[in-house]
């Protein structure tokens, strides 16, 4: 990323994104969320200089989890917005169901599980139907988040579903802190 600032601008953006999007989320499988926070803070930046709607989206509800998980959800939520008003712009129907599942963190934490349930339930199938190779970490979170509100609800058949698919999608990126929270 040090190194990125001899290179032309594309190039440079795109280098970093990938880079920045990479450490994010090994910060993320080591707990170590205040540096995720900022990697994904980088990422946003990258996404945004190089007009990459999406991508930034990614890094903000990347940063929005990592702040999630922090117990920050007031940031998580203002994060989850910004994200949503710039994804309904993008027109991905993916971008705006992982703002809505970021945006529903907030109202689960506090235990307000009706206003969870109107942000996720929509979003739920888009995340699970996320045909990206590798799954971005904040959509299998956010999905696993989906599960964990359907089990907090005694909704067994509806949360097994979106837990094992986040399972499965976490196991493929090798993401520990990912299964662990989801064989939890």
């Amino acid at each position: 990323i040090t190194s990125a600032d001899r290179l032309e601008t594309r190039l440079r953006n795109a280098v970093v994104l990938d880079a920045a999007m990479l450490r994010a989320e090994l910060h993320l499988n080591v707990s170590a969320f205040e540096n995720a926070v900022a990697d994904f803070g980088l990422a946003e930046k990258a996404a945004s200089d190089a007009g990459l709607v999406e991508a930034q989206v990614d890094a903000i509800c990347g940063a929005a989890l990592a702040l999630f998980n922090l117990k920050r959800t007031t940031e998580t939520r203002a994060l989850g917005f910004k994200g949503l008003d710039l994804a309904r712009v993008s027109g991905s129907e993916t971008a705006v169901a992982a703002c809505h599942m970021v945006v529903a963190m907030e109202p689960m934490c506090v235990g307000d599980l009706d206003a969870a349930e109107r942000w996720s339930t929509s979003a739920l199938p888009v995340l699970q139907n996320d045909v990206r190779t590798p799954v971005p970490l904040h959509v299998i979170e956010g999905v696993g988040y989906g599960a964990a509100l359907h089990g907090w609800r005694l909704e067994y058949e509806d949360a097994f579903p979106p837990c094992e698919w986040a399972l499965a999608k976490a196991r493929e990126r090798g993401s520990n802190f990912h299964i662990v929270c989801l064989l939890f």
